[in-house]
């Protein structure tokens, strides 16, 4: 089993409890660390708060896989808090494609 645990959320929130720092991802398989590393060590933005994407990337990379491999993707925040915050970031990008709550993501292609 792969498992992508990661860290980090939007940081343009003002109230405390809806942002996050020291942005991360970590690559597990069948129960063992692979890789993981600080979204930093990458985009050089100390305590960055954003959603890791270049960490990541890294992991998959150092694991060979590709997020298609990924059985499951671990985050560090309640879903409840997931969808208040990605509720609020439509709020600034009503750009973006319809949401419909953070069960109904899906990763796979």
């Amino acid at each position: 089993m792969k498992i992508i645990g990661i860290n980090g959320w939007s940081e343009k929130f003002d109230d405390p409890a809806t942002r996050g720092h020291d942005a991360a991802a970590v690559l597990l398989v069948d129960g063992r660390v692979v890789a993981g590393i600080e979204e930093e060590r990458l985009t050089r933005v100390k305590h960055t708060g954003k959603i890791p994407i270049s960490a990541i990337r890294f992991c998959l990379n150092y694991g060979n896989y590709s997020i298609r491999d990924i059985d499951y993707i671990a985050i560090s925040i309640s879903e409840s808090s997931l969808n208040v915050n990605i509720k609020l970031d439509k709020l600034y990008h009503p750009e973006q494609k319809t949401w419909t709550g953070t069960s109904n993501l899906i990763f796979k292609g």
